[in-house]
């Protein structure tokens, strides 16, 4: 058994390294426009401070213009302040260039990938928030590789971080430390990243709130824990105020998007948070300490899983889900086949339904401008989605009489590997009688592996064939 073990791990670590060296190769083949836009108002940060009008940061960028090879209009800042405070300083070296070539470097090569590398650097940060987390539950290091191996390879990950270069991997950072330091039961400096974490991205609320009420059950501490965590906030929205449209009243459109058919018109994303709040705060932490730690990852988890599942969520939001996911896998090998499995599925059929209902993320538009690109020659002029590629190839009657399903059978696929996740993962002593056999392990490697490849190839394949 030793032995098997010794291979087993021995595999994973060439399916590990198979997998990053995939992501690295499409790193270098597409860029998402959101980064750049966010870029864009970072460098504009600059100018607006050096100006003396920083009051007027939001003023100043309603309807900035973005020129980035493919990517050019105007882009109005409405997120909260902290994250373009982050950018500024990533991007500061671009801003020196620009003002000494008197030119963007958003519109060379050189520039997009200077941002992009900025979400896989935050990416490590949270590889190594999560392996202090886990040697902080006394977790055993093949444990901790398990749940890094996940985190890094999940083909949400690879999609969204090294293929969109999309920047929730901050947020997550700061979940992560805050986390961090919860475990270590130092409850106000919890308090004070999360406070931090608000103004770059507001859903580190939904972790905040859930580990707070479970473990702190007075409610003027609560109260006052949670008055605390909205003072950084609550002081840049009247230092820095929006002008025109805010991120708060987007998200609010989208939570406000599923409606139930009662005469009260619930909301059914409020209708289960409260129902899991209430569950949380009721609960009492366990004595045993390795069911407390999981039960503190598990309630994270289903935060996001309730957030992402019950609302009308953009695609790379659910890289909230994936850090927890990996933590959980760690706890119980037993489940380490199951759990693999169904992270592989779920993840794969959510990127897979949102090629269809996010097509134009995934259009060849977005390896315009990258080293792939300047390679076999920019494409500005056309922009092909997936599914007109499909209609190209398989002929449009075969899209047109089942192109439709595409979308909602793998969201259900990926809804169903999702809830038997969530089952399966319950903190408990309940044993389950699952797989074990260490050649499906490698085989899961194996696949997991052609996902992540399938998926990233999908937006060169429109590039190249469209």
């Amino acid at each position: 058994m030793a032995k098997l073990s010794i291979k087993s791990l021995n595999m994973k670590q060439l399916f590990f390294g198979l997998t990053v060296m995939v992501e690295l190769l499409f790193f270098l083949c597409m860029q998402y426009g959101d980064s750049l836009i966010t870029a864009m108002h970072g460098l504009n940060f600059w100018d607006c401070l050096f100006s003396g009008n920083i009051r007027n940061f939001y003023e100043q960028n309603s309807n900035a213009v973005l020129n980035s090879g493919v990517y050019y209009g105007n882009y109005s800042a409405y997120y909260d302040f902290g994250i373009y405070i982050i950018f500024a300083i990533w991007v500061f070296p671009l801003w020196l260039g620009q003002k000494i070539l008197k030119y963007s470097l958003l519109t060379k090569v050189i520039g997009p990938l200077w941002v992009k590398l900025f979400t896989v650097l935050f990416l490590a940060v949270c590889s190594f928030l999560i392996k202090k987390i886990l040697e902080t539950f006394e977790l055993e290091k093949e444990q901790i590789f398990d749940a890094l191996y996940i985190f890094i390879t999940s083909c949400i990950t690879a999609v969204y971080i090294f293929g969109f270069g999309q920047y929730d991997t901050v947020t997550i950072a700061f979940i992560l430390l805050g986390i961090y330091l919860y475990v270590k039961n130092k409850m106000w400096l919890f308090t004070l990243v999360f406070a931090l974490a608000l103004p770059v991205k507001f859903f580190a609320i939904i972790a905040y709130i859930l580990l707070l009420i479970y473990k702190e059950k007075r409610v003027f501490k609560l109260i006052l824990h949670m008055a605390v965590s909205l003072i950084p906030i609550a002081l840049l929205r009247i230092a820095i105020p929006f002008a025109g449209e805010s991120n708060t009243g987007v998200f609010a459109t989208l939570l406000f998007s599923n409606v139930l058919p009662v005469s009260i018109s619930a909301v059914l994303f409020f209708v289960v948070m409260v129902v899991l709040c209430a569950a949380v705060y009721v609960t009492k932490p366990s004595d045993d300490k390795l069911l407390n730690n999981k039960r503190i990852v598990y309630i994270s988890f289903l935060g996001y899983a309730v957030f992402l599942l019950f609302t009308t969520p953009l695609p790379y939001w659910y890289l909230y889900l994936v850090p927890f996911m990996a933590m959980l896998i760690a706890f119980d090998k037993n489940k380490l086949i199951a759990n693999l499995f169904l992270e592989a599925i779920a993840s794969f059929a959510t990127v897979f339904s949102h090629i269809f209902v996010h097509a134009h993320c995934f259009s060849s538009a977005i390896v315009n401008n990258t080293p792939l690109a300047s390679i076999i020659g920019n494409k500005p002029e056309i922009n092909v989605m997936f599914p007109q590629l499909l209609q190209k190839y398989l002929s449009e009657d075969f899209y047109n009489q089942f192109g439709n399903y595409f979308a909602p059978v793998f969201s259900s696929v990926a809804l169903g590997a999702f809830a038997l996740y969530i089952y399966i993962n319950f903190p408990s002593s309940k044993k389950y009688n699952l797989v074990s056999d260490e050649k499906v392990l490698t085989d899961i490697y194996l696949v997991r592996l052609l996902m992540v490849g399938c998926l990233m190839s999908i937006p060169v394949l429109c590039f190249i064939l469209g």
